[in-house]
């Protein structure tokens, strides 16, 4: 196939459809095509996760191990993507995928990949981008089942009385100065920012605004529409979730350094959580979601630096609370069920999840590690 029909081609993958023509040059210099006869393997369950594919022609189905049972996890055809997890960690597969005709595949090794990434090539965080929307999606559904886990009895902690509440602080952008300075000091001890040079970080402040929290204040609502995130500096943000009988339950506590809200980088849906300072109130940095367009349209190694940061984390969760629902699965015991499950909590909300979990149906919870594979699927549903 010439460069020009790849070209075409990609065009019409979701993947790589919002890829400029300069970006799909790369990837086009990047793939390799395969031949397939039909009913051959073309990855194993647990083999090493080195590269994805993209099906050109023919299909393919998607299967994993349950209980000694090969279970079809969905078939896929031209112009699906599988195994695209593995660009992200080159962890090791989730499923094993197999042709059930002959295929023509186009292969991305994970090595190819990696060189975009390590050079920020536009091309590699576009991939990014919406690869972490789609893990985002799932994320996200999981929350809402996982929340189902939470102890009733227990319930959100308000602030004390006469703490105030209400609407909070108007974000404050100082023009120049000490506020600023002080904060982008602050910024550069920080994990998130600490690869990134001086001057980097001077033209990243130009982005950012400072927000103040008085004790107890909120700063975002579940539910709510989504702007941005934001970089704790100072104090510490509570993280609340609402459960399904109305209450709500504290999650954690999240310490200077963490990043908050960093879904609606990469989505465009409601807030997840309720976010709100703790006793002492918070100093945060906000970078607003049109900011950070800015950025990553004009190619800001910040932008691709905190994508990274952002689908490493996603990927990660994905991957370990599907493996701990597993486990939960085939535990034979309520209490190893229990247990597992709570394994599973904890992995993706990042608190403990109470003792009182007795009588929730876990097979109704479902968190698939290869998102085009559960994209299909509840396509064929």
């Amino acid at each position: 196939m010439t460069a020009n029909a790849l070209h075409a081609f990609f065009v019409k993958v979701p993947l790589f459809s919002g890829l400029s023509r300069e970006e799909l040059d790369d990837i086009v210099r990047a793939v390799r095509p395969v031949n397939i006869p039909a009913g051959q393997v073309i990855f194993a369950e647990h083999d090493a996760g080195d590269s994805a594919y993209v099906i050109q022609a023919g299909h393919v189905e998607v299967s994993r191990r349950i209980d000694g049972k090969d279970v079809v996890l969905a078939r896929l055809g031209p112009s699906e993507v599988i195994g695209e997890l593995a660009l992200i960690d080159g962890a090791s597969r989730s499923a094993t995928c197999r042709t059930l005709e002959d295929c023509t595949l186009l292969r991305l090794d994970k090595g190819e990949f990696d060189y975009l990434r390590r050079n920020l090539r536009p091309a590699a965080y576009s991939i990014i981008r919406v690869i972490a929307a789609t893990i985002a999606g799932r994320i996200r559904a999981t929350n809402e089942q996982m929340a189902e886990l939470l102890a009733p009895r227990r319930r959100r902690r308000g602030p004390r009385r006469g703490a105030p509440r209400g609407p909070v602080q108007a974000p404050v952008r100082p023009r120049e100065g000490h506020a600023m300075s002080q904060s982008i000091e602050a910024m550069g001890r920080l994990p998130l920012f600490k690869d990134l040079t001086p001057a980097e970080l001077q033209l990243l402040s130009k982005h950012l605004r400072i927000r103040k929290l008085a004790p107890f204040q909120d700063l975002f609502l579940e539910g709510e529409r989504a702007t941005g995130c934001f970089v704790v500096l100072g104090g510490d943000v509570e993280v609340f979730k609402r459960l399904p009988d109305g209450r709500e339950e504290r999650l954690t506590l999240l310490a200077p350094g963490a990043l908050v809200g960093h879904l609606s980088l990469v989505d465009h849906r409601p807030r997840s959580a309720t976010c709100k300072s703790g006793i002492g109130g918070a100093r945060l940095l906000e970078l607003g979601r049109d900011e950070f367009d800015l950025l990553f349209n004009a190619r800001n190694t910040f932008a691709f630096k905190i994508l990274d940061h952002v689908v490493n984390d996603l990927a990660g969760r994905l991957r370990e609370t599907n493996e701990r629902l597993s486990d939960a699965r085939r535990a034979r015991t309520a209490d190893q069920r229990v247990a597992a499950a709570k394994a599973a909590g904890s992995t993706l909300f990042g608190f403990q999840i109470p003792d009182s979990i007795h009588g929730v149906d876990l097979d109704a919870i479902e968190v698939e590690a290869t998102t085009q594979e559960r994209a299909t699927k509840d396509r064929h549903r």
